[in-house]
């Protein structure tokens, strides 16, 4: 007899209750709509017009000639939701663009007069909401209205509507609640199944891990498959463990008899040396069993790490080094390692898990040490496409028709007898390598001995050498490919570990090229068939690459930059792809906007010192005490002080925006700078090394990246967190609208925001302030540069011009 078809639970609510809500909720819906959208607009009109107002008081008359400075407030009022993109356009009364977006509302007449005045329309091919607004001016030659237009786009809009519209019907839900209580009786009835298999999983005994066999409805009998899977795998757990105990329980039976036996006699036993031989030989039995123990024990760990581990990429001569200092100095004096196989400069690396391809090096070299005299010799060769680690020894070696048997547990071949072992060594080696996707062979020396290899045929080593050559064939296609902007890149090629022809994934970046190198290798292990190329440029330059790439129709795939304001840009001004995942999703909201730009590393900005310079004195910990110390001390300093020139450093740029909206104390130290002759880099590079070679010793807004830390611990320098406050940067990572390969470039996303990829980067993960919270650490606080149209507002003309003029007239003296 077939069973009965499962049954609905949600069909049988529906059916009681579905007439009675559809009546209620259709007439709230309908009342709601249209108030949500009302007020929203209300709301968000208020606020389009109080930028406008703000730019207007702006708008002077200096010098004969009508000028406007942007104020930040107006951007920030609009930088309150997370949705919207923003633009403004000021005009003069003759109708000549002063500043902002030239072409936006340009088909428009004037402002009649002061008071806003609001219209819906498009820009640039998206549907925005504008607010015109006029200001008076009177110049000697002419007189009128400057026309102030600011627009944004609708989303925040919809965002408000749609939630309240979610609030009216939460109302309508719970007055259909009086419908459900109607439905009580059937609902009772509906859950009976859940009863019965409460019932059934009570009758069971702690032994049943048999499948439940219940008869369930539909909706829940995937629950009922997930959880026969997860008996069946703890049966197997369960058995697996038996086994464990068993095998253990044998293996060590005789060794510990033995110690028994040895060390009865030992007590009864009058001659001294007699019981020194009985007491050598209880030491001998406990070194084996403690063998057995460990390996019994390696085995299970193994196992378990081989079905929960993620895979990673493993360097063989760091296992190879790790091991010869755990090998006593008689071992360690036997081990000979030979790497001509391997062409200068490779890496060879296998994806793998790092205990599991420990425990299987360790265990081939033990071997060979254990069971041969003389020297143990370790080769590594890269053969074409596959890597090759082979042990070799002078040992009795394994018969043929023993080498498929000892590969198996607790066999050993026949040449083992009178050395201690448990049979383990082999088969951890065959599963480590067959979970790393390689396969072990053994094989006689010539001469004499065991040769045991172990083959990745399709492997993560890397030949840095060969590289140099497919660099200098691929340095003119990118540029060609990233079109005029990027010229001046510098490229790196990274092809296919799986060979050519596949796809290639396009970054471009403004620094950090050691991170970029660490994400890419794991970006490699986990798409083998794509090729990756980096072109490294100036903050203005990846920009550019971005921005030329809509009209060539090529460019890259990936932007990663620190310069917050022109990525901000590159999104306001629509040129970045969405991405939503559950690795953006973990993301806090001021680590990314619109779900188009992403920050990948959290780094404060800190002064540098070279504590020779600061020989048994405190080094300043706020900018006012840093100003005060240029003041009074300027001989000592002169020429000693480095930071960025902010005309030419994108990052730089924002680092000192940011500082003078921060604090009135930027431009006294500015001043104080530019009087002891600062010195002015370009790169963050300049500035560590002009610190090491000792030519500078004291560094102003240093971003502490990864690479920035390591170098400074390296070079023995100090960086300190300022204890006014911290101005903290992200680095920036987005999809532009016209990547070739947007599902490569989002992928890669993800994996620089995944756990994996943030140790890689060697960032705080985005959880520095959280982490400092929960430690409970006394630390300034943190000012993030704002991933929002904030940003924009020192990209403006205008303000961009006077703030470089100021900063240049206070830094540069003549």
């Amino acid at each position: 007899m077939s069973a009965r078809r499962p049954y609905s639970i949600r069909r049988r609510i529906l059916a009681g209750a579905l007439a009675l809500l559809a009546a209620i909720t259709a007439v709230i819906a309908v009342l709601a709509h249209r108030f949500a959208h009302r007020a929203a607009d209300e709301a968000f009109d208020r606020v389009l017009g109080a930028a406008a107002l703000s730019i207007a008081d702006a708008v002077q008359v200096e010098e004969g000639a009508v000028t406007v400075d942007v104020p930040y407030a107006a951007m920030a009022i609009l930088s309150t939701t997370r949705l919207t993109r923003v633009f403004y356009r000021v005009t003069g009364p003759n109708g000549a663009v002063l500043t902002g977006h030239h072409d936006l509302g340009a088909e428009r007449p004037p402002a009649p007069g002061p008071d806003p005045v609001f219209e819906t329309g498009a820009y640039r091919g998206d549907p925005v909401r504008l607010a015109r607004a006029g200001r008076y001016v009177a110049t000697p030659d002419l007189a009128g209205y400057a026309t102030i237009t600011v627009a944004e786009t609708l989303e925040a809009r919809e965002a408000l509507a749609t939630e309240i519209l979610r609030n009216a019907m939460a109302v309508a839900m719970g007055l259909a609640a009086i419908a459900i209580v109607l439905v009580w009786a059937g609902l009772r009835r509906a859950f009976a199944p859940f009863k019965a298999l409460e019932a059934e999983l009570t009758a069971r005994t702690p032994t049943d891990l048999s499948p439940i066999r219940t008869e369930l409805p539909r909706e829940i009998a995937p629950l009922l498959g997930a959880l026969n899977g997860f008996i069946g795998r703890l049966s197997t757990t369960l058995e697996r463990l038996r086994g464990l105990a068993a095998d253990a329980a044998h293996q060590i039976r005789t060794p510990l008899a033995s110690m028994r036996a040895q060390s009865e006699l030992a007590l009864t036993e009058a001659d001294p040396e007699a019981a020194r031989a009985r007491v050598g030989r209880v030491h001998a039995n406990a070194v084996a069993a403690t063998q057995i123990v460990n390996q019994i024990l390696a085995d299970a760990t193994l196992a378990h790490r081989l079905e929960t581990q993620a895979r990673t990429a493993v360097d063989l001569l760091d296992l190879l080094e790790d091991l010869r200092h755990r090998l006593d100095e008689r071992d360690a004096a036997r081990l000979v390692v030979d790497t001509s196989g391997l062409a200068p400069g490779a890496e060879p690396l296998v994806a793998g898990d790092p205990f599991a391809l420990r425990e299987m090096v360790q265990n081939l070299v033990e071997n060979a040490l254990a069971y041969a005299p003389g020297p143990v010799e370790v080769s590594l060769a890269a053969e074409g496409a596959s890597l090759r680690l082979a042990v070799a020894d002078r040992g009795p070696g394994i018969p043929d028709a023993e080498k498929a048997l000892v590969l198996e547990r607790f066999r050993r071949g026949s040449g083992a007898a009178g050395v201690p072992g448990s049979g383990l060594g082999l088969s951890i080696v065959e599963a480590a390598a067959r979970a790393s996707g390689g396969r072990i062979d053994l094989s006689d020396r010539p001469g004499g001995g065991l040769v045991a290899a172990v083959t990745w045929e399709a492997s993560a080593a890397r030949d840095r050498g060969a590289q140099a050559a497919v660099l200098a064939l691929g340095v003119g296609l990118a540029i060609l490919a990233l079109g005029p902007g990027p010229a001046a890149a510098r490229v790196e090629t990274w092809p296919a570990p799986a060979g050519q022809g596949g796809p290639v994934l396009r970054l471009v970046t403004d620094g950090e090229v050691a991170t970029l190198r660490r994400l890419v290798r794991l970006f490699q292990l986990a798409h083998p068939g794509a090729g990756v190329e980096i072109a490294h440029l100036s903050a203005g330059l990846v920009e550019q690459a971005v921005r030329t790439a809509r009209a060539s129709g090529e460019g890259p795939d990936v932007a990663m930059s620190a310069a917050v304001d022109r990525q901000v840009r590159l999104v306001n001004d629509g040129l970045a792809l969405p991405h939503r995942s559950a690795q953006t999703a973990r993301l806090p909201d001021w680590a990314t906007w619109r779900g188009e730009l992403f920050g990948a590393t959290y780094e404060p900005v800190v002064f540098a010192y070279d504590p020779r310079a600061f020989p048994g004195e405190e080094p300043p910990r706020t900018r006012l005490r840093l100003a005060q110390l240029l003041e009074t001390e300027p001989e000592r300093f002169r020429g000693r002080v480095i930071t960025y020139h902010v005309g030419l450093n994108g990052m730089g740029y924002v680092f000192a925006t940011f500082d003078s909206l921060t604090t009135p104390v930027f431009w006294r130290l500015a001043r104080a700078m530019g009087d002891v002759e600062v010195r002015l880099a370009s790169e963050p590079v300049e500035i560590m090394s002009a610190l090491e070679r000792g030519e500078a010793s004291l560094a102003y807004n240093v971003a502490a990246s990864a690479s920035v830390v390591e170098g400074a611990i390296a070079r023995g320098l100090i960086l300190v967190e300022p204890q006014d406050y911290r101005l903290v940067v992200l680095r920036t990572l987005l999809v532009p609208r016209t990547a070739r390969e947007p599902g490569l470039a989002r992928a890669f996303i993800d994996l620089a925001l995944s756990e994996a990829g943030q140790v890689a980067i060697g960032s705080t993960a985005l959880l520095g302030p959280r982490r400092a919270a929960a430690e409970g650490e006394a630390r300034a606080p943190a000012h993030v540069v704002p991933l929002a149209p904030a940003s924009l507002i020192f990209l403006d003309e205008r303000k961009r011009y006077r703030f470089l003029d100021t900063w240049l007239q206070l830094m540069v003296k003549p």
